[in-house]
């Protein structure tokens, strides 16, 4: 039985006895904003602005041998981006938000038979897109 990590979308990230689809190197970074205001012979006033776009990358893992192969993965993973829309990241259980990808990089492994790639790891990039349609509700 496979125990679903997360997803992005319609992407699953999974783990069963057949096949490994998971991320890793998962990295997060929040920040906030700051205004700066000058002040005629004194400090420097600032003042909180807001929040910026979380922003979340990790690796993906296309490995044949483990279920999901470089050459049916790779093709929806660019699909996913070229839509250009936010859809909801979830990574082991917790909502990140909802998230638009910003780029992917790919890094071909291994080759089998005829050239074909066996083996690929794939660095992606996401930034956080406010009002989502699960905004508030997770």
């Amino acid at each position: 039985m496979a125990s679903v990590l997360g997803c992005y979308g319609p992407m699953p990230f999974y783990c069963s006895e057949n096949a490994i689809f998971n991320y890793k190197d998962l990295k997060s970074s929040k920040q906030i904003r700051w205004a700066e205001h000058s002040v005629y012979q004194g400090k420097t006033i600032k003042e909180f602005l807001g929040y910026s776009p979380l922003e979340v990358s990790f690796s993906l893992r296309f490995d044949a041998s483990r279920g999901i192969a470089p050459m049916i993965g790779i093709p929806l993973l660019e699909k996913l981006l070229d839509q250009h829309i936010a859809l909801p990241l979830i990574v082991g259980g917790v909502y990140m938000g909802m998230m638009a990808m910003d780029k992917f990089d790919v890094q071909h492994k291994f080759f089998g038979k005829g050239g074909a790639c066996i083996v690929a790891e794939v660095s992606v990039s996401f930034s956080e897109v406010g009002n989502g349609l699960f905004d508030g509700l997770i």
